[in-house]
């Protein structure tokens, strides 16, 4: 979201966490952004630096699922 975000920068801080639990990715297009935004009701925009909370053992589809509590 910011102008020199790279696959190299995200790769980089993604070293900073050290636990198998979690996962980065690197989305040039913004699609996941854009695909959570819809599900805050956020129509036309893209979601960063946004944290969802859901219920244990819920599973996404096609789509994520609104989720139990959100902040940004």
């Amino acid at each position: 979201m910011l102008a020199d975000d790279t696959e190299a920068v995200a790769s980089k801080s993604a070293g900073i966490f050290n636990d198998p639990r979690v996962h980065q990715f690197y989305d040039s297009n913004k699609r996941s952004g854009k695909v959570i935004a819809n599900c805050l009701g956020w129509n036309g925009k893209v979601a960063w630096d946004t944290y969802l909370f859901y219920e244990a053992g819920l599973e996404w589809g096609k789509t994520p699922p609104q989720p139990n509590y959100w902040m940004h």
